[in-house]
């Protein structure tokens, strides 16, 4: 269902160099034709019965639900945010892999990620073998959604985004930011764009990145994950 797309020797190089000054590189286009809006639309079909919403800090232990309803979110949009300039915050909507051999079009995708072909391609660029994901999941951030600084320390070697939003403005916010060490000075920030892979680094003490809050009435869709 899902091809990568053929990129030429120049794009190669240029995508190793990013990756190389930088420990980050957007792959424009990663897949063929119209897959990426196919499954753009998958996502934003889905009921909201369908997503779970992960919000910190909010219960204790507790960071992901099921089956929230509206006035439950909105109570947890405001802990998340009271917290946000003091400690790890984030509210936004998840959905989780099936099951293997799922062949609804997030499970297919999923797996193509995880094939020779994909890993074997990233690998080349980031100059580093990868095998494969220990997670990937489905996000959607709506208005008020957000993610504060943080490093993903322990989650592998490669952390990605795919991008999957149509149409995003820049006044609705929620771009990816990467940060620099001193967790302050902006280094990349990446606009939220359909069929766009961003690979980054997050080995040993990890990488401090972002998403900033949502502001406008728009969903920002992804499908994130880590590589190991």
């Amino acid at each position: 269902m899902y091809q990568l797309s053929q990129f030429d020797e120049d794009q190669i190089i240029s995508m190793k160099e990013d990756f190389k000054q930088k420990g980050i590189v957007n792959i424009h286009n990663l897949i063929k034709g119209d897959q990426a809006e196919m499954l753009s639309k998958f996502l934003d079909d889905m009921k909201d019965s369908e997503w779970d919403v992960s919000i910190c800090p909010y219960q204790p232990g507790v960071y992901t639900f099921q089956g929230a309803n509206e006035d439950f979110v909105q109570k947890g949009i405001e802990s998340a945010t009271a917290a946000m300039n003091r400690e790890l915050s984030y509210v936004f909507y998840r959905r989780d892999v099936h099951y293997d051999g799922c062949p609804c079009p997030l499970c297919r995708f999923a797996s193509f990620l995880c094939s020779k072909e994909v890993t074997n391609f990233i690998s080349e660029i980031i100059g580093s073998q990868i095998s494969t994901s220990i997670s990937i999941f489905a996000s959607c951030y709506k208005e008020k959604c957000f993610l504060t600084t943080h490093t993903d320390t322990g989650r592998g070697k490669i952390a990605f985004v795919f991008n999957l939003t149509q149409g995003w403005k820049d006044e609705y916010g929620g771009c990816f930011e990467l940060l620099e060490s001193n967790w302050s000075t902006s280094k990349v920030i990446v606009k939220p764009e359909i069929n766009n892979l961003t690979i980054f680094n997050v080995e040993g003490d990890g990488v401090p990145h972002r998403v900033l809050p949502v502001t406008g009435k728009a969903k920002r869709l992804a499908i994130a994950g880590w590589f190991i």
